[in-house]
């Protein structure tokens, strides 16, 4: 509102109000005069009372205006009105007067003029209410011409969308078995393969709508569509192609409890956001392992997936079991799964893969780790079937990672113990031999010749044995060390020398090397020539024939260099195969001087190489070691 229309909006009630108390004193003083004077009081009463009623109804009215009792703009309009017809009387009745045409004896002119202004002001009032009446009334022939112009609009924009738009629409009306459709568009008809005849009339469950939905969701869809309020969300409905997801936007029409149902098709879009959010899940999986890897026990193997397991399913409760304790837990006691879940626990372990249930209306995801526990979250949304596979694979990593602790576990007590056979071999048994040695080297010269070759044999196996335990000593320092000091080592020398050597131990056996051995280094220490005796060794002692024959040979390749070591016994069985290396294998140490396939196998596996065994052709095994070419 511009300044100036401020100021006689609050100067225009305050002019009306005196001029309703100027025409009300001259009545006032009219009677006090008359009265002085002797003059009859009722016709003087009766004269002067419509111009005091109309001098408390100008002042009424300028209070009423004042104290804001109309619309902006329309005060001004009544005290216009009013002041306008005053001021026109006024100056009537001034002229007139000024003439002297009505100034006889005995007429008070002051007394009519002042009569006929109220008369006039009221007259004013009068017609700047009627005034502001119709305005009124035509604002509102205006506001409903607009609204209806509005409305008519809006119905010709969704009746455009209806048939234009690439969106799939429907009209629909809410009825007490459901949605029924009214009308549907031709992307509709293209979409989910049905005529707009065949669909109007039909309810919507019985077209479109999975099972299911129409028991949850409907009838809040339905509230809302009756109150009027327009919303979008997101839904899956089933098409010609198959279910596919959805944007439906619900817009209201008249009457209420009718809608334009618009569905645009989000499937595409909605699946790349998954398959992004999937690899985002991965790639933090993949953070995850890392961490994994620098863990040495399962309390903290459990923080980690714990952590792991909230931050990549967004639940409000987890707890990780191991073992049968709970070992880790969010939110939570660790009482996460009900009694209807436990089931679930079982099914889970037993399968080796998620299992999603409900348990105090929250749903529950149960992820295995191996054979060793659960992870176990809760959240009062949902799992599908990418939450189930993602629980996989974390329950996966969690599962090798305690795997590796407890090898690592088992390695170090293996060290511990071959740390302490070598206190005992050097501390105990090599101190007893070299006391023998000395006593039979005392004995030199000494002895009758009839028995000085059993002096000589006694010392030459003493010496044997303490060769042995020198080696032993020596194969459990290299196996206990961290790190391993390999270098390069020729291995046709020392092939050739152990296959004489055995052969020279074995002379009832038939050992020979096919072919030419291969002039090359590999990566070894000093043990390579009694891990290949060893092999050689348990070729001719596990035996059953009377004279075994052993055959080697090796073969190269770029990176490698393989040594087989075939015999003709009784061969190992396939039972055996994949456990002949383990530790604490009955039958298979070599009796005497060998010191057992497990250690060959430790020792071959701290040169980076590997060791299998096979069947030969017709019967026996076929012992091969692959070691890593110093070259390569």
């Amino acid at each position: 509102m511009k300044p100036r229309r401020r100021v006689i909006d609050r100067l225009g009630p305050l002019a009306l109000g005196i001029a309703g108390f100027v025409a009300l004193a001259v009545p006032v003083v009219d009677l006090v005069l008359f009265a002085g004077r002797g003059a009859a009081a009722l016709p003087t009463l009766a004269e002067n009372a419509l111009p005091t009623l109309c001098g408390v109804l100008l002042v009424a009215v300028a209070y009423w205006l004042a104290a804001g009792g109309t619309r902006p703009g329309e005060s001004r309009r009544v005290v216009g009105w009013c002041l306008g017809a005053v001021a026109v009387v006024a100056a009537l009745h001034a002229w007139l007067f000024g003439l002297g045409r009505l100034a006889a004896d005995g007429v008070r002119p002051y007394a009519i003029t002042a009569n006929a202004v109220a008369a006039a002001g009221v007259g004013g009032l009068l017609a700047g209410v009627y005034d502001v009446r119709r305005g009124r009334r035509a604002d509102g022939a205006d506001a409903d011409a607009a609204a209806t112009d509005e409305a008519g609009a809006e119905r010709e924009h969704l009746a455009a969308l209806f048939e234009g738009t690439t969106d799939c629409v429907l009209h629909v009306a809410y009825r007490e078995r459901g949605p029924v459709a009214r009308a549907a568009n031709e992307a509709f008809e293209e979409t989910f393969g049905y005529d707009e005849a065949d669909v109007v009339g039909r309810p919507l469950a019985d077209l479109i709508v999975p099972g299911g939905e129409g028991e949850t969701r409907v009838p809040d869809f339905e509230r809302r569509v009756r109150n009027g309020e327009s919303f979008e969300t997101e839904v899956t409905r089933d098409t010609a192609d198959g279910p596919r997801r959805f944007l439906l936007r619900l817009v209201p029409l008249d009457p209420p409890g009718e809608a334009y149902a618009v569905y645009t098709d989000i499937t595409d879009r909605k699946r790349l956001h998954e398959e992004i959010a999937d690899r985002n899940r991965v790639e933090y999986l993949h953070r995850v392992v890392s961490d994994l890897a620098d863990v040495d026990d399962a309390a903290a193997v459990a923080d980690v997936v714990l952590d792991a397991a909230t931050e990549t399913f967004d639940s409000e409760v987890a707890c990780v079991v191991v073992d049968g304790d709970v070992v880790a837990s969010r939110e939570t006691d660790g009482d996460v799964v009900a009694a209807d879940a436990i089931g679930a626990l079982e099914d889970a372990v037993a399968r080796e893969r998620s299992v999603v249930t409900t348990a105090d209306d929250r749903a529950v995801l149960t992820i295995p780790i191996g054979d060793r526990g659960v992870v176990q979250l809760g959240t009062t949304g949902s799992f599908d079937d990418r939450d189930r596979r993602v629980g996989d694979l974390l329950g996966t990593h969690a599962a090798e990672t305690l795997a590796r602790i407890a090898r690592d576990r088992e390695v170090r007590a293996e060290r511990e113990r071959l740390e302490f056979v070598n206190r005992v071999l050097r501390h105990t048994l090599l101190n007893g031999m070299n006391v023998v040695r000395g006593r039979l080297d005392l004995l030199d010269g000494h002895v009758e010749d009839a028995y000085a070759e059993h002096r000589r044999t006694a010392a030459a196996r003493v010496e044997e044995m303490i060769t042995r335990v020198e080696t032993m000593r020596s194969f459990t320092n290299a196996v206990v060390a961290d790190d391993p000091d390999l270098r390069p080592v020729a291995l046709d020398d020392v092939l050739a020398d152990e296959v004489e050597r055995v052969r020279g131990d074995y002379p009832g056996a038939d050992i020979a090397v096919e072919g030419d051995l291969p002039a090359l280094d590999v990566l070894a220490d000093d043990l390579l020539g009694e891990v290949l005796a060893n092999l050689l060794t348990n070729a001719v002692q596990h035996n059953d024939r009377e004279h075994p024959t052993v055959r080697v040979a090796a073969s190269v390749d770029p990176e490698t260099v393989t040594v087989a070591v075939r015999d003709d016994g009784p061969g190992v069985p396939d039972a055996e195969k994949e456990r002949i290396f383990e530790k604490g294998m009955e039958g298979l140490q070599n009796p005497g001087d060998g010191f057992g396939l497990y250690l060959v196998a430790e020792a071959v596996e701290r040169y980076g190489g590997e060791i299998t065994v096979r069947d030969n052709d017709p019967r026996g095994a076929v012992f091969e070691v692959t070691l890593e070419r110093a070259d390569a």
